[in-house]
């Protein structure tokens, strides 16, 4: 929710929902072994004004934005909670 308390979720144009939809990725930090989060839109016109530390902070930010982030699983060895390396849990 924004500060406002008004969430952005999808617009209606014609009777239909439009969402406009964005894709987070991670990016590393010049200097440091770490990385953060940033934000695109799905067609490439749009993305987040700087990196954040945290997953969540970015998704927060794309929403103010208007955009939508698609939560899909995330399956393979670096997934988080991941135990064994080798992609089971």
């Amino acid at each position: 929710m924004s500060s406002e308390g008004v969430e952005h979720g999808p617009a209606i144009a014609s009777g239909e929902i439009v969402s406009k939809k964005a894709q987070v990725y991670s990016v590393r930090i010049p200097g440091e072994s770490g990385f953060a989060w940033k934000w695109r839109s799905a067609d490439g016109r749009k993305q987040s004004p700087g990196a954040f530390v945290y997953f969540f902070d970015c998704v927060q930010d794309a929403k103010k934005s208007g955009y939508v982030v698609d939560m899909v699983p995330v399956h393979g060895s670096t997934a988080p909670g991941n135990i064994d390396g080798q992609g089971a849990i």
